[in-house]
């Protein structure tokens, strides 16, 4: 799979499931525990496993931006 479409694959998987831990964050107090309980906990363990994958895909990037910011000069 090529990076760029991955990158996007999974920043659109990252939207929604960050939507919907907020949606059901926010309506927690309306929804039954039990249903809060699936609806909520499970995209938490998804956005972690997300974020995983979006760091990965994205490893080139930030190590070249890490090795181009120092911000302390050699000797």
């Amino acid at each position: 799979m090529d990076t760029n479409k991955g990158n996007r694959i999974i920043n659109i998987l990252l939207c929604f499931d960050l939507l919907i831990l907020v949606i059901t964050a926010l309506i927690n107090e309306i929804i039954p525990k039990e249903m809060f309980e699936t609806v909520h906990v499970i995209p938490g363990f998804l956005l972690v496993v997300l974020v995983l994958f979006h760091l990965r895909l994205n490893r080139k990037s930030l190590k070249k931006s890490n090795e181009s910011s120092d911000t302390y000069p050699s000797k």
